[in-house]
């Protein structure tokens, strides 16, 4: 099931954060967000899950449709949302639920899961990301790297056609960063598209099969990952090699 978005424009009054922006995803695809500090890259993936409304354009996800000159009304909202997890930044894990009820809530909730098989699919997944020891931990007795597990891990139990995550790697060190490599990678064995907003060249390289870099609102450069070695631009060489 492709993802596509069709002349997205978004505007913050007079100031104008999206300008015509184009691009598709399918299954498996992990394409990376890239561009400077205000290009629009977080706005972006939060359009995506309908956190931002756009002005204009259209956007197809996970067999939905919207078009931004239309209102979108909060139950579209939130039935988007059962099949786009997102993986914030700041994780924003529910600080008062331990790890397990943290995964187990939504689905209970939302997708009226049984809370015995919930309870089963988020211990499998703790045991996957190896922080199963934390099942009964709070959030905020977790490192950075742990909570970022579980957020991913959250986002997971929704089992979303598409997985957008936001700086998944900004303040962690070195040995978390790969293991977010690592989790990034293994989901390409499933049907999940990922679409990850980073600044980090060396992390996207790792992980990328397609490329958008955005500048001043405008997609400069869009292409599979090959266009690490071969861009097509002299703004994106020049971030490239910043």
């Amino acid at each position: 099931m492709e993802l596509e978005v069709k002349n997205l424009s978004k505007s913050y009054g007079s100031f104008e954060v999206l300008k015509n922006i184009n691009f598709k995803c399918f299954p498996k695809d992990v394409l990376v967000i890239l561009g400077p500090s205000g290009s629009g890259k977080s706005t972006l993936l939060k359009t995506l899950n309908l956190l931002e409304l756009a002005q204009d354009g259209e956007l197809e996800i996970s067999g939905q449709s919207f078009n931004f000159q239309q209102k979108i009304n909060e139950e579209q909202k939130i039935s988007l949302r059962k099949k786009v997890g997102m993986v914030f930044q700041q994780y924003n894990l529910w600080p008062h639920l331990k790890v397990l009820d943290n995964l187990t809530a939504a689905p209970i909730k939302v997708l009226k899961q049984n809370k015995k098989d919930a309870r089963i699919k988020a211990k499998e997944l703790l045991t996957q990301l190896e922080i199963q020891d934390k099942l009964d931990s709070w959030p905020l007795l977790l490192s950075g790297g742990q909570q970022q597990r579980v957020a991913i891990a959250r986002a997971l139990m929704m089992e979303p056609d598409v997985l957008l995550f936001d700086e998944p790697t900004a303040a962690l060190d070195p040995k978390i960063t790969n293991q977010v490599v690592k989790i990034v990678n293994d989901l390409k064995h499933t049907e999940i598209t990922q679409i990850i907003v980073t600044h980090e060249v060396e992390f996207a390289k790792k992980i990328a099969t397609h490329v958008l870099y955005l500048e001043d609102g405008k997609v400069i450069e869009y292409g599979d990952q090959s266009i690490f070695n071969n861009p097509q631009t002299e703004k994106f060489k020049h971030y490239l090699n910043m």
